[in-house]
């Protein structure tokens, strides 16, 4: 599955409608995404239009530039998602229940001192590849 149809899946999830979701996956780069979705012919896509574009939160400042800089005005980045019912991540896990009978939660956590350093390790190095690739637009002139 590409990134996109992943997307598209979780907004369905999340309640957004079959019809307004727009997936996108042809471009090779964010730089191509504008004018392939202008392409594609989907739903009378045109630059006036609002759009909810979904990416990660280390993605969208490119991501927002290059359909700026393409002419689409009125988008908007979704880069996370929180429930209404709480902001503490830890208070929505405990909301939800296993749909298997009898499960009984092993109480394992994820937030040792090496699993903090993996993920900040990673977003170091995205963070850094991020920047990079914001700079280069703008030599390239995409943003």
């Amino acid at each position: 599955m590409t990134e996109a149809e992943i997307y598209a899946e979780a907004a369905g999830w999340l309640g957004c409608p079959d019809e307004d979701i727009i997936c996108e996956p042809g471009a090779g780069s964010t730089a191509d995404h504008p004018d392939f979705l202008l392409r594609s012919g989907q739903k009378g896509i045109s630059k006036e239009m609002r759009l909810n574009i979904v990416t990660t939160p280390l993605h969208s400042c490119r991501t927002v530039g290059v359909f700026r800089k393409s002419g689409f005005n009125k988008v908007r980045i979704v880069s996370s998602y929180t429930a209404k019912k709480a902001n503490d991540p830890t208070v929505v896990r405990s909301l939800r229940t296993s749909r298997y009978p009898g499960h009984i939660p092993n109480g394992k956590q994820y937030n040792d001192v090496f699993n903090r350093l993996k993920w900040g390790t990673e977003m170091l190095f995205g963070s850094l590849r991020e920047v990079a690739a914001i700079i280069s637009y703008k030599i390239m002139g995409k943003i």
